[in-house]
């Protein structure tokens, strides 16, 4: 999304196609940012909640709607908008954490 976000920045907007497979990026990280993972670097053990992985996350979702804005394309912007905010502001790993 960042190579995408870029090239943008270059006057170039996405085709329709490429348009298609952005979004349907930036939709798999809107409905998947809360789940556990092993991690950038393959983790053994069980899944846990990465910071790197939720901060992807986001980053799709801000570049998915950067990049909508700026070529005037229909796209992830209302829902995505808060999806992206509740991402960056309450990670499942804070809301799943308790008091020792």
């Amino acid at each position: 999304m960042e190579l995408a976000w870029q090239w943008t920045q270059r006057e170039r907007c996405p085709d329709s196609d490429y348009w298609e497979f952005l979004k349907a990026i930036v939709d798999t990280a809107s409905q998947r940012w809360h789940e556990t993972d092993r991690g950038f670097w393959e983790v053994r053990g069980d899944p846990q909640h990465f910071v790197h992985s939720k901060v992807m996350c986001w980053t799709a979702l801000d570049r998915g709607i950067r990049i909508a804005r700026q070529c005037g394309l229909e796209g992830p912007i209302s829902p995505g908008s808060t999806r992206r905010c509740c991402c960056f502001l309450k990670p499942a790993s804070l809301s799943t954490r308790t008091s020792e």
